[in-house]
């Protein structure tokens, strides 16, 4: 099975910016992968509400994608 693999976040002015891929990946069937990554907001980063966007595409359509906020303070 092969899938790619993107993840972006929506700045608080509703910008898009790719933290994560298209990155592809092949595994056996009946194979399950599961990573947790670790993002830094930069120290420059504004202030407010961003969102962040992850999405696997060529196994499912539509794709599955993930989507949760966070607050730079």
């Amino acid at each position: 099975m092969t899938f790619s693999v993107v993840s972006n976040v929506v700045l608080p002015n509703g910008n898009t910016l790719n933290v994560l891929g298209p990155s592809s990946y092949t595994i056996p069937g009946n194979v399950t992968v599961q990573r947790t990554l670790t993002h830094n907001a930069p120290a420059a980063a504004p202030v407010g509400h961003y969102q962040y966007q992850s999405s696997i595409t060529g196994i499912l359509n539509p794709p599955p994608m993930q989507v949760f906020g966070f607050l730079v303070p």
